[in-house]
């Protein structure tokens, strides 16, 4: 049951004064996340901004400057008290929430399971309420067909809980959301160039993103240099295993021209052209993929960020991705180009938020 045990064990531990309105709280955000609380979305975002205006004067609330704690399930819940002086701002955390809700699929089922491992823990002893109070509110709640949950007074009281739940990968994009939100407020265009090593979450982020903004994504993938124009010249040339030239013309003409365009979409594992994509105007524009700051084409961008990962979780991750037979061309090829190009080209130095 992914590690829901070891979920509640945690915040047990944390708030021991818990109680089973809390604890199924806990669950029911585990499995649903806060999609409830989406349904109205102007009501949603004003109780935003009231509660954060509120704890604004309560600043011995905050929780040892801890920004968010996880709720297992990918999810986390982001502590309002900590947000602001993190620079994450209500909008922020309202565009978030959003997306987030978008993304996550309870199911009944699922929930009552969820509800059987804490019924078992609870026969163990491990809360500060004993098996049968929880199951005389079980029968309550299940009577009431499962609506969302309340915390108690009691926990309300000791722990005064402040956050919105959020899915957990969005956590490390922080530092890019609020520069992005930041330049959005001073252009009417923001060009976002992610670069990075292989396998470190470059993809990811730029979808995750894509899901907050409702951005175009253009992957550099699809810009890889044709067979035909691999000559030895060209491949010692740092980086120029990517078609910089047809990027140029495809998309940095039609992004200066502020209208719709399409660009040709090259099929790596083909090695053909497959149909071309059209990209309409949207004030977030998000290219991904190593080599996008290239020399020849880094002049576009408003923002540049730079991913890292570490060897041993490179190979985890491409091994997973690929499987053996291409991990070894990884491996010998094309992670030592890339690691040239990084290198020889400074692009960490070009990135102002680099994420590992």
């Amino acid at each position: 049951m992914d590690n829901l045990r070891e979920v509640l064990e945690q915040h047990a531990k944390i708030y021991p004064l818990m109680q089973p309105c809390d604890a199924v709280k806990l669950i029911y955000q585990n499995e649903f996340g806060g999609k409830h609380l989406t349904e109205d979305e102007a009501a949603c975002e004003a109780s935003i901004h009231h509660e954060m205006a509120a704890l604004t004067a309560f600043e011995d609330i905050q929780d040892s400057g801890k920004l968010s704690e996880s709720i297992g399930n990918g999810l986390v819940r982001l502590n309002l008290a900590n947000a602001l002086p993190a620079g994450i701002s209500p909008e922020h955390i309202h565009k978030l929430l959003m997306a987030s809700a978008k993304r996550i699929y309870g199911s009944e089922t699922s929930f009552e399971r969820k509800l059987a491992v804490l019924e078992a823990m609870a026969s163990e002893n491990r809360f500060g309420f004993t098996a049968g109070v929880l199951r005389d509110y079980l029968e309550e709640y299940q009577a009431q067909e499962y609506p969302p949950v309340h915390h108690s007074a009691a926990y309300r009281a000791a722990y005064a809980p402040a956050y919105r739940v959020i899915d957990g990968r969005y956590l490390r994009l922080l530092p890019v959301i609020v520069e992005i939100e930041r330049l959005l407020r001073q252009k009417e265009r923001v060009v976002l160039g992610i670069d990075g090593q292989a396998a470190s979450g470059k993809t990811t982020a730029a979808e995750l993103l894509a899901s907050v903004y409702d951005a175009n994504v253009i992957h550099m993938d699809e810009f890889f240099l044709p067979q035909a124009l691999r000559t030895p010249h060209r491949l010692e040339e740092c980086g120029g295993n990517i078609h910089y030239e047809r990027f140029k013309e495809e998309v940095i003409c039609g992004l200066k021209k502020k209208v719709e365009f399409s660009y040709r979409v090259y099929d790596c594992s083909s090695a053909e052209y497959a149909a071309n994509r059209t990209v309409s105007p949207q004030r977030l524009c998000i290219i991904e993929g190593a080599y996008c700051l290239h020399r020849e084409i880094r002049g576009i961008y408003d923002l540049k960020v730079f991913f890292s990962i570490c060897a041993e979780e490179q190979r985890r991750r491409i091994l997973k991705r690929n499987g053996e037979k291409q991990y070894k061309r990884f491996e010998e090829q094309w992670i030592p180009m890339e690691n040239r190009y990084i290198e020889k080209e400074h692009i960490q130095d070009l990135c102002s938020i680099h994420i590992e």
